[in-house]
């Protein structure tokens, strides 16, 4: 995480925020990795609980895709361009 967080740092600038689709640091990690690193926000997302470790953590920030998964559902029910939502 540490890696690609300098890669993408050095690629789009100063901005110290990156995303994870899933957090899966040992729970005694989770707050000692991100205090000791760059990062000021780890974004992930609700697609699975979060540990009490992690919830607790200021720099870990969960965001929902609900929105994205119904406005999914239903543009596939519709026969709509899904990849439209990610353009």
């Amino acid at each position: 995480l540490r890696e690609f967080f300098q890669q993408t740092k050095n690629h789009y600038g100063k901005k110290r925020a990156t995303w994870a689709k899933g957090l899966f640091l040992p729970d005694q990690e989770i707050n000692l990795r991100l205090a000791d690193s760059e990062i000021e926000r780890l974004l992930v997302s609700d697609t699975i609980p979060l540990r009490e470790e992690a919830r607790q953590c200021p720099k870990i920030v969960q965001v929902s895709i609900a929105d994205i998964l119904a406005e999914s559902i239903r543009r596939c029910y519709n026969a709509e361009s899904v990849s439209r939502l990610f353009a």
